[in-house]
């Protein structure tokens, strides 16, 4: 099984890279091209042509038959038609990563029978006792471990849900001609548009909302949270690709012992156009400088709105939630380099000593940034940081 898991990691890898490496997504004009269904085409038969000649000539595995459900098909139709991004394009390239592997399962049927679903049953038990994390990865090692040749991604109705609550599910067909439906604990709210899960779709800290069509940090506890804040995050990303254009400013300040920092960024991230507001604080006598999340007695209400310019409507605007990090990635037909974006925020802060402390970091960094602005309503600051600040 060590291939197909090798197989998997590939195929999502070439697929992952392939997809964001198109005309525009690159490019330093703003309102580049985001996406081109021909040059990705012809960069997978690029790549197929690759593999066949590090592989002596051998054929890359078939494509693996993948379907939809009116409804998400239509959720794909509509992010196609939005962004230029194709995702059943990119689906339909995804190979039957089990292709070469199906002849070990004939050799050891009885070891490797059954242990598909009792790793599936594994995941369903730790999503009942509230583990997404591992939910997720036994859910999805259980269904590697079936070889499936066939999927078919629906919503079913969510148990115990409102009229336009439902749950995503994966009826897989595997080389025997055996069905079973895999349910991957992914809500769908047919109203809102979101597309959520407790950690974040897939356990990875993120939600999707199909109407917007932008990508956004889950509000239950994205698992990012652990890891804190570090420039060294910012310096390596940007150091490592020249995909990611941002810009970023901080705003540190004293509070109730400790040093805290809120922190803004907006820019290209791939094949998006984005931003994000962190919060976070460290303890005086940390000698690095490494900040932690918010805690959550620490969280603030805030907001998050990202405008592009000549661009009438938002391409984020998400209201205030008790957050310590909101994020926005909007995947449009064009995506726009930090001098055409505007972020804003609206924070309300604990108290007027957590006021007086964020004014004067936003008053220290209005010296360097002309385009931040920021207005104060009692405990409730809007900031706002870009060409159209106001």
């Amino acid at each position: 099984m060590i291939l197909s898991i090798l197989h998997t990691m590939i195929a999502f890898l070439i697929s992952a890279i392939v997809s964001i490496t198109q005309v525009g997504a690159a490019s330093e004009a703003p309102g580049a091209l985001t996406w081109d269904s021909g040059v990705y085409q012809a960069k997978m038969e690029e790549m197929r042509t690759i593999q066949r000649i590090t592989t002596l000539g051998i054929s890359p595995p078939p494509a693996m038959e993948i379907t939809y459900d009116p409804i998400m098909g239509g959720i794909f139709d509509d992010m196609k038609e939005l962004s230029g991004f194709d995702f059943k394009l990119v689906a339909a390239d995804f190979p039957d990563i089990y292709y070469y592997n199906r002849w070990l399962y004939a050799i050891m049927p009885n070891q490797l029978n059954g242990l598909g679903d009792y790793m599936i049953a594994k995941g369903d038990a730790y999503d009942l006792e509230g583990n997404g994390e591992l939910k997720a990865l036994y859910r999805l090692f259980g269904s590697m471990v079936a070889m499936p040749k066939k999927a078919h991604i629906m919503v079913v109705p969510l148990e115990g849900g409102g009229e336009n609550e439902y749950e995503v599910h994966i009826k897989q067909t595997y080389g025997d001609g055996s069905t079973a439906v895999l349910d991957t604990s992914i809500r769908y709210n047919a109203e809102s548009g979101e597309l959520w899960d407790v950690p974040g779709i897939s356990a990875i800290g993120f939600d999707f909302n199909t109407k917007q069509n932008y990508v956004h940090s889950a509000e239950s506890n994205p698992f990012q949270r652990i890891l804190g804040y570090t420039k060294l995050y910012d310096d390596l990303l940007l150091q490592t690709t020249d995909m990611v254009n941002v810009e970023t400013v901080r705003f540190k300040f004293p509070y109730q012992g400790k040093n805290w920092m809120l922190q803004l960024w907006k820019g290209r991230y791939f094949i998006t156009s984005a931003g994000e507001v962190g919060l976070y604080n460290m303890p005086t006598d940390r000698l690095v400088e490494f900040y932690d999340a918010a805690a959550d007695n620490e969280r603030v209400p805030m907001s998050f709105k990202l405008k592009a310019v000549g661009v009438d409507a938002p391409l984020i605007d998400q209201s205030q939630v008790n957050h310590w990090w909101m994020t926005g990635f909007a995947l449009r037909k064009y995506t726009y380099l930090p001098d055409k974006l505007t972020l804003s925020t609206i924070i309300t802060v604990p108290d007027e000593e957590f006021r007086d402390g964020l004014i004067a970091a936003l008053d220290g960094q209005k010296k360097a940034h002309s385009d931040l602005v920021y207005t104060v309503d009692g405990n409730t600051i809007k900031i706002a940081w870009g060409p159209e600040a106001n």
